[in-house]
């Protein structure tokens, strides 16, 4: 049996896709056809450094094949005139951790980066006085594609498949159904190209 455990905050965790869940949720229906279980494991509002605590008990109880990770976007928040919530170099550091975590388990044999989904504003003002900066998400998305080219980990480019035009977006921030579904449909060329 294959396991795939997917980390992340509220996209992969399915917030404003109240049709089907999620792309991680279609994920898990289309990858158990195929016999291979789905893991869940986005946690709404999480970053590198709370991802941190939690990985190693969660991959060395499910023992995956594959680990996709769709985070980031809470590491470059703002709130208020304070900068980044995990500065630039700290989520660097972070993704380094990452990967000697997985490294040390031996039955992880893929590993995939969704990159960061843009948003519909160049400053997006969200709850509580927290603000995403399309210039910040721009600049911790490079970080991400440039730490998958160094450690030959699998980068998706989702801001190619999420065209702000269209009517892919809840509340600006989050996809709605469409949009999740633009995300799982890139996610599973490549999980079946490899799997």
């Amino acid at each position: 049996m294959i396991k795939i455990c997917v980390f992340g905050d509220s996209v992969p965790w399915g917030a404003y896709d109240m049709e089907r869940g999620g792309w991680v949720e279609m994920t898990k229906i289309k990858q158990l056809e195929q016999d291979r279980i789905v893991y869940n494991l986005g946690v709404s509002d999480d970053d590198s450094n709370d991802l941190l605590k939690r990985i190693e008990n969660e991959i060395n109880s499910r023992e995956p094949s594959v680990v996709i990770f769709h985070l980031g976007l809470n590491d470059s928040i703002s709130i208020g005139d304070q900068s980044n919530r995990v500065p630039l170099k700290k989520f660097a550091s972070n993704l380094d951790k990452l990967s000697y975590i997985l490294e040390k388990n031996t039955s992880v044999k893929y590993v995939v980066f969704i990159g960061l989904n843009p948003i519909t504003e160049k400053d997006l003002i969200y709850r509580d006085g927290i603000i995403f900066k399309m210039g910040e998400i721009d600049r911790y998305d490079k970080q991400i594609e440039s730490f998958c080219e160094g450690k030959r980990y699998k980068y998706l480019n989702i801001s190619n498949v999420l065209n702000l035009k269209e009517d892919i977006y809840q509340d600006g921030l989050h996809p709605n159904s469409t949009g999740h579904e633009k995300i799982f449909n890139l996610v599973n060329n490549y999980l079946d190209s490899i799997l």
